[in-house]
């Protein structure tokens, strides 16, 4: 994931794009210590379609701890050859990206963007002395509970938890604007 600050008057855009990995919190923090963030409200602006769950949770803390607002959206690349692109598209924030969003201190979308939950996987432990299948089992137990956790330190409701894990991996759950209320995934 990349990032990049949009400076727009009292409301600034802290662009995060692409593909969440192991690195992405790490690569955030580095970039929140040497960008300082003066009084202005700053926005973490996500478009992604996910990726490591761990470094997502990770991510949505960091937002969280920073006191940052969190929406969706596709901001162009600025630079030299286009200084100028403050104009958003519509974005996507899926898997980890969606459980990071939630960190934002307060979060919205606009209607065309779109938020999509699924059902968490992950490759398998290697624990040598434990079957496949019980190995799974309890990976599975822990990582839901952690993501629980996630959610409900958020302050999101956790009935969040339950529609995420109807839907598999390959599925995404996208709750309409009611039922994004609702659950208080917007704020």
């Amino acid at each position: 994931m990349s990032f990049h600050i949009l400076y727009m008057m009292q409301t600034n855009i802290i662009v995060a794009d692409g593909e969440i990995n192991k690195d992405t919190p790490e690569k955030f923090q580095k970039f929140l210590d040497t960008s300082p963030l003066d009084g202005s409200i700053y926005i973490v602006a996500l478009n992604s379609d996910g990726g490591n769950l761990n470094a997502g949770l990770k991510l949505g803390r960091l937002i969280r701890k920073n006191k940052l607002d969190t929406t969706v959206a596709k901001y162009p690349y600025v630079g030299k050859d286009n200084p100028n692109s403050h104009n958003a598209a519509n974005g996507g924030c899926f898997s980890s990206c969606a459980l990071a969003f939630l960190g934002g201190r307060r979060r919205f979308i606009k209607p065309d963007d779109r938020l999509g939950f699924h059902q968490f996987s992950r490759a398998k432990s290697s624990i040598e002395s434990m079957s496949p299948t019980l190995i799974t089992q309890a990976a599975t137990q822990l990582v839901g509970a952690d993501i629980l956790d996630y959610i409900v330190d958020m302050g999101v409701n956790p009935l969040l938890y339950s529609n995420l894990s109807r839907s598999l991996p390959a599925e995404i759950f996208i709750p309409d604007a009611d039922l994004m209320r609702d659950l208080n995934i917007l704020t």
